[in-house]
């Protein structure tokens, strides 16, 4: 089980590798975009936290482009539980660019995000290539048919995604 503390109480701690830490949740921290980078600050170099849960936060684009970019010098994130943010298309697409380096994260959740095609359309286009990833969470989002189509797509090039979620939201 992740144990459960304040960003404060935990970012020396993760600062210095501690070997206790592989397990954090953050979530309802109500952590906006500034917090969340001071959390990527200290995940960079972190070689021992695997999961990290950041749900139902106030985690923005900006947020997740910090995020993103400290993924891609993390060596030992990996699961990330974004879920019920509000990250959007800018951030989803930081994100997906940052699995273009990143080779360790394997299960990224960001169902209730607001992301929409061209976040989704990103994705796609990392997942011919990604073969790290074993999950990718995107329920619940305003994804249509279009962009569920490039995701599908994608998969078939992809030989370690095992687990896609998308729901589907039609155009009127």
């Amino acid at each position: 089980m992740a144990q459960e503390f304040s960003l404060d109480e935990v970012l020396p701690r993760l600062q210095a590798n501690d070997p206790t830490l592989t397990k954090l949740d953050l979530a309802e921290q109500k952590i906006g975009d500034e917090e969340a980078g001071r959390l990527a600050g200290a995940l960079r170099g972190n070689t021992v936290l695997t999961t990290l849960k950041l749900k139902n936060n106030h985690i923005g684009a900006e947020g997740a482009g910090l995020l993103a970019d400290a993924l891609q010098h993390n060596t030992a994130l990996k699961k990330l539980n974004l879920q019920k943010n509000m990250i959007g298309d800018e951030g989803a697409g930081l994100l997906a660019d940052a699995l273009t380096i990143n080779t360790v994260l394997e299960i990224l959740n960001l169902q209730s995000n607001n992301i929409g095609d061209t976040g989704a359309v990103r994705f796609a286009n990392v997942l011919q290539d990604n073969t790290a990833l074993v999950e990718l969470h995107l329920q619940h989002n305003r994804i249509t048919e279009v962009a569920a189509r490039d995701l599908a797509v994608s998969l078939q090039h992809n030989t370690g995604l095992k687990l896609l979620g998308v729901f589907v939201r039609r155009r009127d």
